[in-house]
């Protein structure tokens, strides 16, 4: 019986150095010659055992780490090819294929691996164009090579690549429409749209306001047609001062436009650009989703590039 696990990946160099990704946090490394010369774990070696637990999710399945919004890319230094994986959290893992390790990132080698993530966001963002312009979307899965294009949204955002924002403005208009919660007495029907939600994060990095188009949208028991309401005309930040605990979802949505967070969450998060930026947290009733409970202002300076967000995506929407 076989005892490897089954390989989930596998990246070929122009210099044909391979490495296969291997069940869920292993890397193997393959000279040109097809000689393995070592192996790495993620989880508990590259990754230390703390910073991974913090930021990933224990589940039945195993653990959760938001694969799919991490990226690898093999990178030329000093006429030699290494191997990087820059995480959701900005780790990168960095790896001498000839020596088989994870070795430490010298500051000498930085403004490479930069650049080739840089390089990865406009290319992958190009390809996009072309997209949109040819194909009318039902469903994100129509799109090839949809996990990249996952991956560059919120990786333009943190690298700040604002040559992409004409790019995500294209996405951020598209109703994107991937997961559903089944209505029961408690909750209401909603789809989210993949992808918006960091799409909208991104623009706001990047100095942009987001349009306003919804992250998630609700829809009726009858399976009739989903409340799409119309994006603000004037910032929110402008109308928060008539938000009170009487008004409904409707309401409010109508008054702020919609969250920075999945309308199916709870609480709602705002993230308000003011002098003093925080974040406003609307909470509803255990009892009745449709009636505004409290209302929180959080204390957020950094909230753009506070790793709250991204964590909340990338675990939210893969592996």
């Amino acid at each position: 019986m076989p005892t490897e696990p089954s390989p989930c990946s596998l990246y070929v160099d122009d210099s044909r150095w391979v490495v296969i990704w291997v069940d869920t946090d292993q890397l193997v490394f393959v000279d040109p010659g097809g000689k393995d010369t070592g192996r790495i774990r993620l989880r508990n070696q590259a990754i230390p055992a703390k910073e991974f637990k913090e930021n990933s999710l224990a589940t039945t399945a195993g653990p959760v780490w938001g694969r799919t919004y991490c990226l690898p890319y093999f990178v030329t230094y000093h006429n030699k090819a290494y191997f990087c994986l820059r995480t959701w959290w900005d780790r990168r893992i960095l790896c001498d294929m000839k020596l088989g390790r994870a070795i430490p990132v010298d500051a000498s080698i930085e403004p490479q691996l930069r650049q080739a993530e840089v390089d990865f966001v406009l290319d992958t963002m190009r390809g996009v164009t072309n997209i949109l312009n040819d194909l009318e979307l039902k469903s994100p899965w129509d799109i090839d090579g949809i996990d990249d294009i996952g991956c560059a949204t919120l990786l333009a955002g943190r690298l700040g690549v604002k040559e992409v924002v004409p790019q995500l403005r294209k996405i951020e208009a598209l109703a994107f429409r991937a997961s559903s919660v089944s209505p029961s007495e408690k909750e209401v029907k909603t789809a989210d749209q993949y992808l918006h939600e960091a799409v909208r994060l991104s623009l706001r990095r990047l100095g942009e306001i987001p349009l306003g188009y919804i992250i998630s949208n609700f829809e009726d028991p009858d399976h009739r047609k989903p409340w799409l309401p119309e994006p603000l005309q004037t910032p929110r930040e402008k109308h928060i001062h008539l938000l009170t605990t009487a008004m409904n979802r409707g309401e409010v949505h109508k008054l702020l436009g919609p969250p920075d967070s999945p309308i199916r969450n709870n609480p709602w998060q705002y993230s308000i650009q003011t002098t003093n930026a925080f974040i406003l947290l609307l909470y509803w009733d255990d009892t009745d989703i449709w009636k505004l409970k409290a209302i929180q202002r959080k204390s957020s300076a950094a909230w753009h590039m506070s790793l709250q967000h991204d964590r909340r995506i990338a675990l939210r929407w893969c592996w």
